[in-house]
């Protein structure tokens, strides 16, 4: 079952992260907003305090006297949101301004000289409210110092309405940002996943026989995909291919001897001899065509290295216990480290009917011998000191069934290297027919090798 769509959960991630990042953002940028508010609430408030101080004096009778006049209009306003009062060292009212009929600002309120008070509170109205208090000492005369505090208040509520409209602004703001932006990721997330969704479309359009591949020109980082999903799609139809053909083939072959073995069976005395080569005919195409299409041939995704000596060693004691009799002396020439990118069922195949071949023909010496061609392919010889192939029946001994020798000593069917050409033709390798240094066949194929 699918799990949804990879544009749709890219989308989802990249929005949730982003709602993350933008309400962190957005909480830092309202604290910050806050405590710059409030230091400049406190500003203002401290040169009020100032500016009461500065205007106060003290009258004829050695009293404080407070000129609003010279103080901000504000505090002659009842209500006006910005209050001042001024208290003695036992914290008893000496002054409050108009504004601030009914409050107390600063009746708890205990300050030294030189000590400073800053707080949010609510006050009698219920209006909550930024107060600020300095403790001071006042020369009132020559020997008169005595101690103060001066308070000053300001209402919350336009710092409130400020900080409000802030927040729906700056909401508003990041809001429009991240749809934008979001739209943005999206179009981006379509045109940076075409590719896949193209690739889709052609494996549906592959799987419904629309195309015979998937096309090219596709992205570096899909492009080893799509080349493998070829490769694989290539590998599959010519396997296919090659097991029709050897349906095919085998109908063919075993046709004829068919039709003679059925005279022979309705003409009330068969030929016994007659009926056995035809026999035997057709168990030469079984086994061609069995053998044929049990090669595997290369793998397209995972190729395995497979080491070349021991698959070699072991085919050669074989064929020597087979042979003990007839004293065959074998030597096998075979680096260690080599290893050829050939399944391991399709290098016995092709090594064993090599070195079958050798053992059956030879007189007395087989060489079995390995290297790294400079073309960077496998190549391996077989060499025998036996009677040898003529140059002009080279070709011929490739074709199944063809023996050079017909006298069916040593017996076969000529299907072996008709099997190895086919085997080196799957990897595409080469096949060569020479001669040995000690007279027989030499014959040497070149196939993939681990790089």
């Amino acid at each position: 079952m699918p799990s949804g769509s990879l544009n749709r959960r890219l989308l989802v991630i990249s929005a949730a992260m982003m709602v993350i990042t933008f309400a962190v953002t957005i909480a830092v940028l309202d604290f910050v907003f806050r405590r710059s508010a409030e230091q400049a609430a406190r500003d203002l408030l401290e040169i009020q305090v100032f500016a009461l101080i500065g205007a106060a004096m003290p009258d004829a009778e050695g009293e404080l006297m407070i000129p609003l006049s010279q103080l901000d209009p504000r505090l002659r306003q009842p209500g006006s949101g910005l209050y001042a009062e001024i208290r003695d060292g036992d914290g008893s009212l000496l002054w409050r301004s108009p504004s601030a009929v009914g409050l107390s600002l600063g009746a708890s309120v205990d300050l030294g000289a030189g000590r400073q008070y800053f707080a949010r509170r609510v006050l009698a109205d219920g209006q909550a409210a930024l107060v600020i208090g300095l403790g001071i000492s006042w020369e009132l005369g020559p020997d008169l110092s005595p101690a103060f505090s001066v308070f000053a208040a300001e209402d919350l509520a336009p710092y409130e309405r400020q900080l409000a409209t802030f927040r729906r602004q700056l909401s508003g703001w990041f809001t429009a940002v991240m749809l934008l932006l979001l739209g943005a990721l999206w179009l981006a997330l379509r045109a940076g996943l075409g590719p896949l969704r193209r690739m889709r479309r052609e494996i549906a359009a592959v799987q419904a026989g629309r195309l015979p591949a998937l096309g090219e020109r596709y992205p570096r980082e899909l492009a080893g995909v799509t080349q493998a999903l070829n490769a694989l799609l290539s590998a599959e139809r010519r396997r296919m291919q090659r097991y029709r053909n050897s349906l095919a083939d085998l109908a063919h072959s075993l046709k004829t001897p068919l039709a003679v073995a059925r005279t022979e069976l309705e003409a009330g005395q068969p030929d016994r001899g007659r009926l056995v080569a035809e026999v035997e005919r057709m168990q030469a195409a079984v086994d061609w065509q069995l053998r044929r299409a049990a090669a595997t041939g290369p793998s397209t995704l995972s190729p395995q290295a497979v080491s070349l000596a021991p698959v070699a060693e072991s085919i050669a004691a074989s064929l020597d216990r087979l042979h003990a009799a007839r004293g065959i002396r074998s030597r096998l020439d075979i680096p260690p480290g080599l290893s050829c990118l050939v399944e391991e069922g399709d290098l016995y195949e092709l090594l064993g009917n090599l070195m079958d071949n050798a053992w059956k023909w030879a007189r007395g010496e087989v060489e079995v011998s390995a290297l790294r061609s400079p073309s960077g392919l496998l190549r391996i010889t077989v060499a025998d000191d036996g009677p040898g192939i003529p140059g002009s029946q080279r070709d011929r001994v490739l074709v199944r069934g063809v023996r050079i020798d017909q006298s069916g000593v040593p017996a076969g069917h000529g299907i072996g290297l008709a099997v190895v050409r086919e085997i080196v033709d799957l990897y595409q390798g080469e096949l060569a027919i020479g001669r040995s240094p000690a007279g027989g066949t030499s014959i040497t194929v070149e196939i993939p090798a681990q790089r």
